[in-house]
């Protein structure tokens, strides 16, 4: 019975906090059914999430402090739509030893003003582990296969104001609170340029892998909209002090809107890994936007690898955000 009224009265509750700090539930839901072909010419079909944007839910807020100060929070979760999970990634599904926090892919608070802006806890440490975005096309499907420093537990993180089209960022994070200073440490730094339809992002992070021993990653891209196509390029170089993540990778994007809301799109992810997996990722898609929030995609990807079978995914899938 206590319980019972316990949540009588934090559900009344509710809309009295989000009125006094401006409180709203925001998400995206991203399902798709797809089938993959392996060399051996073996096909499986299947129900996939999050092939184009991560299948989220999260709360963020503000509250005016006066003097142009905010209090800021947010918190967000992935959610798996073949079975509900949430704070699973897809990848994840059907591993039962794998279960992160809830809120795994932010959970900070921090304050706004005129200064720019400071969080504090689980976000990206900079823009850098961004960069992808720039050109990204048809989302997850465009990412870079490496980065560090995303959403990254006891994260300082700070955001400049933009001036005259130009933002920098800098972040430091801790992952693992007792480890010693420069055991787990990563430091990152980011410049992000707009201006019209041209985009600029470079970003630089460095990961400690022991006292001796890190990841060096710096990434650079660059979009630019001629209004019949947005063209994009990323470049992404991972330097390791143990050889074991070194990569390069570069990628290309194209996106052609058709008119009556649909898009066409392509792209092409070239890497090179020291420890042999090189390869070639070719994509293309079309992309029909059915309102501000909801839209249908199609999508075939070819994953050429040196060390393994070559993979061929055809996806179709509906994404809404709310």
């Amino acid at each position: 019975m206590k319980k019972h009224v316990l949540a009588l009265a934090v559900a009344a509750a509710i809309p009295t906090i989000a009125a006094a700090q401006n409180v709203s539930v925001y998400g995206t839901l991203d399902h798709s059914i797809g089938s993959q072909n392996t060399a051996g010419g073996v096909t499986t079909t299947s129900n996939f999430n999050s092939i184009v944007s991560t299948s989220v839910i999260g709360f963020r807020g503000s509250e005016d402090l006066g003097g142009g100060l905010k209090a800021n929070f947010q918190i967000e979760g992935a959610i798996n739509t073949k079975n509900g999970e949430v704070g699973k990634d897809a990848d994840s599904s059907n591993d039962t030893s794998f279960a992160p926090p809830l809120f795994s892919r932010e959970a900070w608070v921090g304050l706004s003003g005129g200064f720019g802006e400071l969080r504090f806890g689980v976000t990206d440490v900079t823009r850098a582990q961004g960069v992808d975005a720039t050109i990204a096309t048809l989302g997850n499907l465009n990412d870079f296969l490496q980065d560090l420093g995303s959403d990254t537990q006891n994260t300082i993180r700070y955001i400049s104001p933009v001036v005259s089209g130009f933002q920098f960022e800098a972040g430091y994070a801790n992952s693992a609170t007792t480890a010693a200073k420069g055991a787990t440490d990563v430091t990152s730094a980011s410049l992000a340029y707009v201006n019209g339809p041209l985009t600029v992002l470079v970003g630089h992070t460095i990961a400690d892998l022991t006292a001796t021993t890190k990841d060096t990653q710096t990434a650079v891209g660059v979009n630019y909209d001629m209004g019949v196509a947005r063209l994009g390029i990323a470049m992404n170089r991972i330097d390791s002090d143990t050889a074991a993540s070194d990569n390069k990778e570069s990628i290309v994007s194209v996106l052609v809107p058709l008119g009556g809301g649909l898009d066409a799109t392509a792209s092409y992810n070239k890497r090179d890994r020291l420890n042999g997996d090189d390869g070639k990722i070719v994509t293309a898609g079309l992309i029909k936007t059915l309102s501000k929030r909801t839209g249908l995609y199609a999508a075939y990807q070819n994953n050429n690898n040196t060390t393994s079978a070559d993979v061929t995914n055809f996806y179709v899938g509906l994404r809404h955000s709310f």
